[in-house]
């Protein structure tokens, strides 16, 4: 087990250099457009599993948390997007006005942080993942139905009313013969 642990933390590490370089490469003077571009780059680097691969309960929890890992996708892609509009709205008034080269440190910053974000992301996916797999790989013991014995209706002797009656009986005897 902790030689998977290893080599999922090497692939995180590695997801998140090949991110991070992809980022990297748009660290020059970007455009609204190009930055939207970079973190739509990042949002396919998701990598989801193939329910078809497992059955019943654990195939229903992959289909979830694929549709989980999507939808959240998305919202990071949104949010980042109207990051990205603000800034470029905030640039075209006349007021606020910043240099190229402002902007484009601020959409970096827009695209590093959404980058980040789906790296993450796809950790927490590869951890529930992993999970289910587990789960799958443990078997379940056997479960073994004890057969029911039927009781059989006995009538019980009445033990206490006859234990009464004897020692008013015997009661009876003594005072008769006092």
């Amino acid at each position: 087990m902790g030689m998977k642990r290893n080599l999922f933390g090497a692939m995180v590490v590695a997801g998140g250099l090949t991110l991070w370089s992809a980022v990297g490469s748009f660290a020059a003077d970007l455009t609204p457009a190009q930055a939207k571009d970079a973190v739509s780059t990042c949002a396919k680097t998701l990598t989801l599993t193939a329910p078809s691969g497992f059955s019943g309960e654990a195939a229903a929890n992959v289909a979830e948390t694929n549709a989980g890992a999507t939808l959240a996708v998305a919202e990071i892609t949104a949010e980042a997007n109207q990051s990205i509009d603000e800034a470029a709205t905030e640039n075209g008034d006349e007021d606020t006005a910043k240099t190229a080269q402002a902007l484009s440190a601020e959409l970096n910053a827009i695209v590093t942080e959404a980058c980040q974000a789906i790296t993450k992301l796809q950790a927490e996916y590869n951890a529930a993942i992993a999970e289910i797999k587990a789960e799958v790989a443990q078997p379940e013991p056997p479960k073994v139905e004890k057969p029911e014995k039927e009781k059989a209706d006995v009538e019980k002797p009445e033990s206490n009313h006859q234990d009464s009656e004897r020692e008013q009986t015997q009661q009876q005897r003594t005072e008769g013969n006092d």
